[in-house]
């Protein structure tokens, strides 16, 4: 079956961008609120801090702590927002540095109809490359679009 999307004129695109930034700045900064709250007794809770401020190339948005126990910032955090059932779009270097990070880089899926309410907590995935892009039977992995390169 092909699928046809609907016109759209680049003012709507544009919205929509802006839209989707809007969603995705509020999932962080609720992340980076849940993580203080999460670390509140580690004694360099103030180094949580928002990377997406300074490099939106860095493969992740927020770095933080794994434990209590952590001395250095050892949690890399990619924040994805949704409506509905969980979903997320991946980007190649996000993915290329979950590989290299493992456990200690995480998604938090963060539900929009979910997060204004009272013990809301995102859905944390540990390990996404392995646990989601590498063997997954929970997961349907689409491809939306593809990159050619001639050779």
């Amino acid at each position: 079956i092909i699928k046809f999307k609907t016109k759209k004129s680049i003012d709507d695109f544009r919205k929509r961008q802006e839209k989707l930034n809007e969603y995705g700045l509020i999932a962080e900064r609720f992340v980076l609120n849940f993580e203080t709250k999460r670390l509140k007794s580690h004694p360099l809770k103030e180094k949580i801090q928002r990377i997406s401020d300074l490099d939106v190339s860095a493969g992740f948005d927020i770095i933080s702590f794994k434990d209590d126990n952590s001395k250095i910032n050892d949690l890399f955090i990619e924040v994805k927002s949704y409506s509905g059932n969980p979903y997320f779009y991946w980007s190649s270097n996000e993915i290329d540095l979950a590989k290299i990070k493992g456990e200690s880089y995480c998604l938090y899926l963060v539900n929009r109809d979910e997060i204004n309410k009272e013990g809301y907590e995102p859905y944390i995935i540990t390990n996404p490359y392995k646990n989601i892009y590498s063997n997954s039977s929970q997961w349907l992995k689409e491809a939306m679009s593809w990159r050619f390169v001639k050779i």
